[in-house]
């Protein structure tokens, strides 16, 4: 699923659909975060996992991702 979302962002990009790619990065790497693995089968997403990934983006949380030189950058999630 991570591999469909990266190869969608690149058309996005390629289209010069900037702002719709740079939404898709943050649902991806949040999902990411979330799972813990850039491998999500399609068969995880369910019902209680969606209710349990909502709870998971309301939790207070420090993310890093790395900058454009790839120096890790924290960031503080909204509450």
């Amino acid at each position: 699923m991570i591999e469909f979302a990266f190869n969608r962002i690149a058309e996005l990009k390629e289209k010069n659909r900037l702002a719709s790619a740079a939404d898709m990065t943050k649902v991806v790497n949040s999902l990411v975060d979330y799972f813990g693995s850039k491998i999500i089968p399609v068969t995880e997403i369910r019902s209680k996992m969606l209710y349990d990934y909502e709870k998971y983006l309301r939790q207070a949380r420090e993310i890093e991702r790395p900058d454009q030189l790839v120096t890790p950058i924290p960031e503080l999630s909204r509450d």
